[in-house]
């Protein structure tokens, strides 16, 4: 049996090592790590289900930089095509489906749906998958798919409230008030309980955390905690007050960064706010799910990284956001084609500084 506690042989290094160690960068070599020897304490803190599918694809190939490659960018892919059908869920026209699509693709911090060694593809990918099962009502495969975001990555958390809660709307078992609620009805908030609809089917969706709790287990048994994934946080990034005021961000303006990390980190933080701000719409447009789910990712980095940093890829799953700038970039067709020239040539220039061990995100 596979076990990601022991390894059974070690991952030997690339037989093509220039080819594609770009895209081997930072947590990359962790996950490589991880994949070829088990955990080391230190690297609880990145969840298995990447690294556990990056060595069962060497097992077939006996590359692993190609097949920790292959699982990103087929993940990446994955996602792509998913979303595409859950606008199509969400009734987009075929023209504005391909203004959301390009939005997900040319987001400045994008370039790991295109084959990065790190787990935020197959994060997205499990996401989409787990919410457009839940939309068809599908709750056991959604609280299947939902387990494998959960285990992914930390935010999966956000997964499960998210599937929970549109599972509950989805069912009528919550539902928006009527015109005289006022602010209830304006941002369509579903406060009224329907006890009448109530089904035990609604809750399946909510077996998702199944998958956290399993890597919980997994790090109690073998390591004496069940939040080492949050305690092992310490050795990479300032904890408590410090991180949740941003205070080495607003640090370095007077103390001095590097241009580029103060450039980009400022670049992150205008984009939690935007995705923050759009909680609201989020949730008028396809519901409250959603809402939450989306609120739940931009959380994570707007409480536990004091200076930004990583909050444009922690925000790269929040496709409903993505679905709702291209529904609104596609009723303004200069400005949407001149956002996403912008964006593009980010992306393009940022991915090729993060081949090049620009730390970026």
């Amino acid at each position: 049996m596979l076990s990601l506690q022991y390894a059974a042989r070690r991952i030997a290094p690339s037989k093509n090592p220039g080819l594609l160690d770009g895209w081997v960068q930072f947590d990359g070599p962790e996950y490589l790590s991880i994949a070829a020897d088990g955990y080391q304490r230190r690297q609880l803190v990145w969840f298995p289900v990447y690294p556990l599918l990056v060595r069962l694809t060497d097992g077939v190939l006996g590359e692993p930089v190609v097949a920790a490659v292959l699982v990103s960018a087929a993940a990446g892919a994955a996602s792509v095509v998913l979303f595409w059908y859950w606008t199509v869920q969400q009734g987009f026209s075929a023209s504005t489906q391909v203004w959301a699509v390009a939005v997900l693709m040319l987001y400045p911090y994008g370039w790991f749906l295109y084959g990065v060694v790190y787990s935020d593809a197959v994060f997205l990918a499990a996401g989409l998958a787990a919410f457009l099962l839940t939309e068809r009502r599908h709750y056991w495969w959604a609280a299947a798919a939902g387990a494998v975001a959960a285990a992914s990555r930390p935010s999966g958390l956000a997964v499960v409230a998210g599937l929970l809660v549109l599972a509950l709307e989805r069912e009528g078992v919550i539902r928006v008030p009527g015109a005289s609620a006022g602010w209830a009805n304006a941002l369509r908030l579903p406060v009224v309980v329907d006890r009448s609809r109530w089904r035990g089917r609604s809750l399946v969706p909510a077996l998702s955390v199944g998958g956290l709790l399993a890597v919980m287990a997994f790090q109690w048994r073998w390591w004496g905690s069940p939040i080492a994934f949050v305690t092992e946080q310490s050795n990479y990034h300032d904890t408590g007050m410090s991180s949740l005021l941003k205070q080495q961000y607003f640090e370095a303006w007077s103390q001095g960064f590097d241009g580029r990390h103060l450039a980009t980190t400022t670049a992150q933080a205008v984009l939690l706010v935007l995705v923050i701000g759009s909680v609201p719409a989020v949730g008028r447009r396809f519901g409250w799910g959603y809402a939450i789910f989306v609120l739940g990712l931009a959380m994570l980095p707007a409480m536990s990284v004091s200076t930004f940093m990583g909050s444009g890829r922690y925000l790269l799953p929040a496709f409903p956001v993505f679905a709702l700038w291209g529904e609104w970039l596609s009723r303004r067709r200069g400005l949407g084609l001149a956002v996403l020239a912008v964006s593009g040539v980010a992306l393009a220039v940022m991915s090729a500084g993060f081949a090049r061990s620009w730390y970026l995100t």
